[in-house]
């Protein structure tokens, strides 16, 4: 989900399937990711996400990081980031969602019976009857987690700015400083 596909995602259904329950296929963790929408830069994937990302993917449940221990993880915990810093995520603009729905779209496009057609019920049902589970739902709420997280960052900046913008115009209107 950081990368904007699933670690397979490049593979046929079969081969998905296959690689999947293959404990020698490896995984790829790139560092950075492509910009989502135009006019962005890359973007640097924090080293401890890859970690706990890496914790999601173990094949063997038993080694396999638990939701708690997940929701414990310091990463979710981390206090006073840099402002300075690139966020984990991209943040959520107008533009960057307008690109997920075309890409979405698009991908409609290319495979217009992927959903539609018996086969490709039976492809998804037998992928999800393979795939774990729970994997799925430790992904889906780290990425839920990265969201609200990336989310709040930038409220906070934009409140930071806000405040700032608007004591300096009350107490430049005035000439005393704002009562607090």
């Amino acid at each position: 989900m950081i990368y904007g596909h699933t670690p397979f995602s490049h593979l046929g259904m079969l081969q998905k399937i296959q690689c999947i329950q293959d404990p020698h296929y490896e995984i790829a963790y790139p560092t950075s990711i492509a910009p989502i929408a135009p006019g962005q830069d890359a973007f640097t994937v924090d080293p401890e996400f890859i970690r706990v990302l890496k914790s999601c993917l173990i094949r063997d449940p038993k080694g396999r990081a638990t939701i708690p221990q997940l929701l414990a993880d310091p990463i979710l915990h981390r206090q006073g980031a840099s402002q300075a810093a690139k966020p984990v995520y991209p943040p959520l603009t107008p533009s960057l969602m307008s690109s997920i729905v075309k890409k979405v779209v698009e991908y409609g496009k290319r495979h217009p019976n992927r959903l539609n057609s018996p086969q490709g019920v039976d492809e998804l049902s037998q992928a999800s009857r393979t795939i774990n589970t729970y994997c799925h739902c430790v992904l889906m709420i780290m990425l839920l987690l990265g969201l609200l997280r990336a989310f709040m960052q930038e409220y906070q900046r934009t409140l930071a700015a806000n405040a700032t913008s608007s004591s300096s115009t009350s107490s430049s209107a005035s000439g005393h400083p704002p009562y607090h």
